[in-house]
């Protein structure tokens, strides 16, 4: 894991860690297991970054 979303890792019942993240919307959690918390985790830094370099083209 290297987030800082290591205290929030649980087990279930088939035994896999995942990582559960609330949402304003109490009726909807987010769970991801490890890799697909790293895939989500890279897809939102990477989106940042191309979002700052469009407002420095824009600019």
């Amino acid at each position: 894991m290297r987030s800082n979303v290591k205290g929030n890792y649980f087990s279930f019942p088939d035994g896999d860690m995942r990582v559960l993240i609330d949402t304003p919307c109490p009726e909807i959690v987010f769970v991801f297991n490890e890799t697909e918390w790293n895939d989500f985790s890279d897809a939102l830094s990477e989106s940042t970054y191309m979002s700052e370099i469009y407002q420095m083209m824009s600019s």
